[in-house]
């Protein structure tokens, strides 16, 4: 079974209408040889861009039910791993956040989908990371 960790990034341009990226999404829950995992953060990043990109509430709240109903693996890190992400991200000069989900890719030795061409591009020389653009 293969593995794709996915981001904030992806699922918010999925759930909120960008074509491309939703038909790149709904491919990776249909492979049923495929599993899809995130940190935990991953449901904090998404609530918090749906607050910050939908005014509408009822809305922001009908995108999260459909978020929230996806069959994604959580994963937590431990302090080590943490340690280690932390590291990485003095490296590549990044966010900790957007290198947890690069980190959890290459610990579960899969692929890292994101749509944020600014980590993309620091990290894109690392293997396990796939850039969904344009």
């Amino acid at each position: 079974m293969s593995v794709s960790v996915i981001d904030a990034s992806f699922v918010l341009q999925a759930l909120l209408g960008n074509e491309n990226k939703a038909h790149s999404f709904h491919k990776l829950f249909l492979d049923s040889k495929t599993s899809v995992h995130a940190p935990t953060i991953l449901g904090y990043e998404v609530t918090n861009g749906l607050r910050f990109t939908l005014k509408d509430s009822l809305l922001a709240s009908q995108v999260l039910q459909k978020f929230a109903e996806l069959p994604i693996q959580y994963f937590s890190f431990t302090g080590l791993q943490l340690k280690q992400i932390m590291e990485l991200s003095y490296t590549l000069q990044t966010t900790a956040y957007d290198t947890s989900y690069h980190f959890l890719a290459h610990i579960l030795n899969g692929i890292f989908y994101t749509c944020d061409k600014d980590y993309f591009d620091k990290a894109k020389h690392l293997p396990g990371i796939k850039f969904v653009g344009e």
